[in-house]
């Protein structure tokens, strides 16, 4: 079977001919092993093309990494308009009862994944000869490589039990198709599923080969398992967790912009939150946005703070036993920034003209040496001064592509692939250096992404009790280990960041003196990295003892938590959702499950739950967060029975397996 699609148009005749490879008009001319990665190598007489199948393959996981090659092996020159990086002409039953699975992304809401039958996802026959039914897609353009979905599909073939699974790792412009091979609505119809990040006629990118030459495509993951939804995600997950970037040891965050300072920081401001932060826990603090004098230059503002100055703060991070970071979005820069001077080709371009967002904000050219050297100086200046942690940010979208030679999709292409190999340069110098990747919170959190950076923030979202629904829907994709999750205890809304200290009523601070709000804050972000902010330093004793509480037992169970898989006992659920919901994850080496409950705007207060699918019948359970509560629970049989007596309040269990 072969695993592609692949349009071309011969420039000498102007004809397009859209090849469905199978057997038909393609020869394969020969097949080798290198380590792991199977290569098939094909003959297309007819437009002088050689691609070759790289198929890679993992012990332990039923993932094959695949990319293929198309090289011009004629005399003319040849333009690609599309090639698939992977084509599953078996994907599944066309039953009634098969299943779609897909996640969509926006900002401040992403994870939300919805399930699908065929006929509700769109797939119907509407004749009887071949090519007759609708196709389906789901794609995201752009900069955002998941701004409207995440490329990852799921086809649940409940009639044959089989799910089959996709993913796009490229880092920019990509679609996934679903459509039907066979006659409309005979009996040996089944499902098809491509994937492809080449496609003029969807996102603009086209390449043209002069002879010799060849285009690789983006990689895809896909494979096909037994079981349902859960059990694909942890083949994929399984991958992830063996080839990421994942870190030694989960670190605690603070970062001083969500529900916190809002990019207003000042030395009055940020000494007692690092003080509060340090004594907390808290192992690394992050000045976020507005340290600077210019985005693209990335001058520190001393006036901000005080006698001191930039450095000073560094340094009194440092002192408190915390790495230092900042804020940067290393791809921007204002239009008075002294950056763009360097080159006249500092920014990206459309049509000749710069690709300009709100008042005077581009997007620099990362394959412009100049620029480049620029920009790794402004990391060698921040490591001189002590810092060692990044948040690098990207707020912005170009679009469907940027000028180039081989047209607007490969220019975006090229550009994203510039800016990776900069972060990998910076590894590469800075080997202790720890980069955040956030995108207007995950905006552009796909694997292809992911896989330079050590973290990835999951989300904006500053509504506490959205989290969990993000939370649940991104650990279906995500290496746990890598998601960054906000916590807020004591938060300063968006809204009322002008109210300043005035904020700080005894009617303000009663809201939180049951605690409820900080223990639902910290046990959510138990489930990543935790990313605590909040006016901590305004918390009373009770609050201040229980942010010190979480992060303590957050640091017993990191260890357990970083290389473990989700489990969805309570299955998908959405942000607006109203009930109680249980998220979990397991360690089969560490014989651990970390089970999470929220109870979230219901009036319901008791739950359910049938652990027989994760757990042994020699189980135990123990309520882990917070130590003093008087929550009541029973664990008899493998089910699980627990009643959560306050609203939007959560509990933190650890069953032994």
């Amino acid at each position: 079977m072969v695993n592609f699609k692949i349009a071309v148009n011969d420039e000498q005749s102007i004809s397009l001919c859209c090849l469905y490879f199978n057997s038909e008009g393609l020869r394969e001319i020969n097949r080798y092993m290198i380590g792991n990665t199977e290569c098939i190598v094909y003959l297309d007489e007819e437009h002088n093309l050689e691609v070759t199948e790289e198929k890679e393959r993992f012990n332990g996981t039923s993932v094959v990494r695949q990319r293929n090659r198309v090289r011009n092996i004629g005399s003319l020159r040849i333009k690609i308009n599309r090639f698939s990086s992977a084509f599953i002409d078996e994907a599944g039953s066309l039953d009634k009862s098969t299943l779609i699975h897909y996640c969509r992304n926006t900002w401040e809401g992403e994870g939300q994944w919805e399930t699908a039958s065929i006929e509700n996802f769109g797939l119907r026959a509407v004749a009887e000869h071949p090519a007759s039914y609708q196709k389906m897609t789901i794609s995201s353009n752009g900069t955002r490589s998941t701004g409207e979905y995440y490329p990852f599909i799921v086809i649940e073939d409940k009639k044959f039990g089989k799910c089959y699974y996709m993913e796009h790792e490229g880092g920019f412009s990509w679609e996934i198709e679903i459509d039907a091979k066979g006659n409309g609505i005979t009996a040996d119809t089944t499902l098809c599923a491509e994937v492809n990040s080449l496609n003029e006629y969807n996102n603009g990118l086209a390449v043209f080969l002069e002879p010799n030459e060849e285009y690789v495509t983006s990689y895809v993951l896909y494979g096909v398992c037994d079981g349902g939804f859960e059990e694909a995600t942890h083949e994929i997950l399984k991958y992830k967790n063996r080839n990421g970037k994942i870190l030694a040891e989960l670190p605690v965050c603070f970062n001083d912009y969500m529900n916190c300072l809002w990019a207003r920081p000042s030395a009055e401001r940020l000494i007692p939150l690092i003080d509060a932060a340090a004594e907390a826990g808290a192992e690394i603090f992050c000045i976020d946005a507005n340290w600077h004098t210019n985005m693209g230059d990335w001058i520190p503002d001393d006036k901000k703070f005080g006698d001191i100055g930039f450095k000073g703060i560094i340094d009194y991070i440092k002192s408190k036993n915390m790495l230092p970071g900042v804020w940067l979005e290393i791809e921007t820069a204002m239009s008075d920034a002294k950056i763009l001077k360097l080159s006249e080709h500092s920014v990206l371009t459309r049509d000749g003209n710069k690709i300009q967002f709100g008042k005077g904000c581009y997007t620099l050219n990362m394959n412009d040496e100049k620029i480049r050297e620029y920009i790794l100086s402004v990391f060698d200046r921040l490591y001189d001064m002590g810092i060692r942690y990044i948040k690098n940010d990207y707020n912005h979208c170009v679009g469907n592509g940027c000028d180039d030679v081989h047209g607007k999709g490969y220019g975006l292409k090229k550009s994203l692939e510039g800016f990776y190999s900069l972060i990998d340069t910076v590894y590469e110098k800075h080997p202790d250096m720890i980069i955040e990747n956030c995108g207007s919170g995950a905006l552009r959190c796909d694997e292809g992404t992911l896989s330079h950076f050590n973290l990835q923030s999951t989300s904006d979202q500053e509504i506490y009790y959205y989290n969990p629904s993000i939370i649940n829907g991104t650990m279906a994709f995500m290496p746990i280990g890598k998601m960054g999750i906000w916590s807020y205890p004591i938060p300063v809304k968006f809204f009322d960041k002008e109210l300043g200290e005035e904020i700080f009523t005894s009617s303000y601070l009663s809201r939180f003196a049951d605690g409820e709000e900080t223990v639902f804050n910290m046990i959510t972000s138990m489930f990543g990295i935790m990313y605590l902010s909040g006016r901590i330093d305004k918390a009373d004793n009770k609050n201040m003892n229980l942010i010190r509480e979480g992060i303590g037992v957050y640091k017993k169970m990191r260890k357990y938590i970083k290389n473990a898989i989700p489990i969805f006992p309570t299955g998908m659920f959405k942000m607006n959702d109203s009930g109680i919901y249980g998220i979990g994850v397991k360690n089969e080496e560490e014989h651990k499950i970390i089970l999470a409950i929220f109870r979230i705007n219901t009036d319901e207060t008791e739950l359910e739950l049938n652990f027989h699918k994760w757990a042994k019948d020699n189980s135990r359970i123990r309520l882990e967060y917070p130590a003093d509560s008087n929550t009541r629970f029973s664990f008899e049989n493998l089910i699980l029975n627990v009643n959560m007596e306050k609203n939007n309040s959560a509990r933190l269990f650890v069953i032994d397996i």
